[in-house]
């Protein structure tokens, strides 16, 4: 298991004490826990499947764009406290927004951000790491290959704080509460 616990407190951020972690698994599983439960609020298959939300219907597309593999790590989004980033064993970065469309409970969508591709020689360039990075008051992710490093700029849909995006979060953890 791979975690994130979400950081600090910050302007438009919940707090450590509401939204502990996110933690990606080898089986490629995603799951958000708060701090004071075990067990997580929301798990979801990450490699094209379902979500499983103490009930909830399956939604096959939350991680359609994704190929296979286990998730390596994952991280949170240090301006948006609905969306994390994560990276799985095949090396793709992928934003994962937790309210796609469905504003009332939590409906993750990928979106991949960095597939692994072939290089030069022919063998397959993966991405081996990742961070955020803050830079000028926007985001970047800074990407570390086999062989180098890249920074890539992210779009505003994946660094702008949403209308109401904090309260929606709150009310929904509210009524898992």
């Amino acid at each position: 298991m791979t975690e994130s616990r979400r950081p600090k407190s910050k302007a438009g951020h919940l707090s450590d004490a509401e939204v502990g972690a996110a933690a990606g698994y080898a089986d490629g599983h995603l799951a958000l826990y708060l701090t004071h439960r075990q067990s997580p609020i929301f798990t979801w298959q990450a490699t094209g499947g379902q979500t499983n939300d103490g009930g909830a219907e399956s939604r096959p597309d939350a991680g359609a764009e994704f190929e296979a593999g286990g998730v390596k790590k994952v991280i949170w989004s240090n301006h948006r406290p609905t969306v994390f980033y994560s990276l799985t064993s095949v090396g793709e970065v992928a934003a994962w927004i937790l309210f796609w469309r469905l504003k009332q409970c939590f409906n993750p969508h990928a979106q991949t951000l960095i597939a692994a591709m072939p290089n030069s020689s022919g063998d397959e360039h993966r991405v081996v790491d990742f961070t955020m990075v803050d830079a000028v008051g926007t985001g970047c992710l800074a990407i570390c290959w086999s062989d180098g490093a890249e920074v890539h700029w992210l779009e505003d849909h994946l660094t702008v704080l949403q209308a109401d995006e904090l309260l929606l979060l709150q009310h929904v953890l509210d009524q898992i509460a």
